[in-house]
């Protein structure tokens, strides 16, 4: 799905085909300021380093995750945590922030990933 402005969701089908094929997702990643990270199968995503990696402000859905290194890192100052429950509430979550705080949080974010 895309807006035509902001937003773009990308669906696959599980097996990297379907409607995602005309997107180059490394230049998906780097272009994005928002990449959810929805709950893996261990303690967290692949989703979340991979946003990391590219820069892109992780948006954190999981109701109960223990996120890595949480001792030592403020995932708040660099990542957006929503519940299950709000998925259907992200684009209006995500405008909601103010751009002051996206400059904080995208500034926060190449800190943590050096």
């Amino acid at each position: 799905l895309h807006n035509g402005r902001d937003l773009i969701m990308v669906c696959t089908n599980g097996g990297g085909r379907g409607s995602a094929q005309h997107w180059d997702y490394k230049t998906l990643m780097l272009s994005s300021v928002f990449s959810v990270a929805p709950a893996g199968n261990g303690l967290h995503s692949f989703r979340l380093a991979e946003a990391i990696f590219f820069g892109s402000i992780p948006v954190i859905v999981d109701d109960e995750v223990t996120l890595p290194f949480c001792s030592v890192l403020d995932w708040r100052r660099f990542s957006v945590r929503i519940r299950q429950s709000q998925v259907s509430q992200l684009p209006q979550l995500l405008r909601a922030i103010p751009p002051a705080e996206v400059a904080r949080m995208q500034t926060r974010l190449a800190e943590v990933k050096r």
